[in-house]
């Protein structure tokens, strides 16, 4: 019983670092899609402004 718990303990430490590590990639994708959102609204104004 002592086994299994210890185990389960090392698994969600385990765990809780891996979610940590994980959040900078997504960080990164939120990044670029709101300099590609921006530079769409850029692009849509200047040919709004054209016509």
């Amino acid at each position: 019983m002592e086994i299994a718990i210890i185990g389960l303990l090392v698994v969600s430490i385990v765990l809780i670092a891996f979610s940590y590590f994980q959040r900078e990639p997504i960080k990164e994708v939120e990044q670029e899609l709101e300099t590609l959102q921006l530079s769409a609204m850029q692009e849509i104004y200047k040919l709004k402004k054209r016509k």
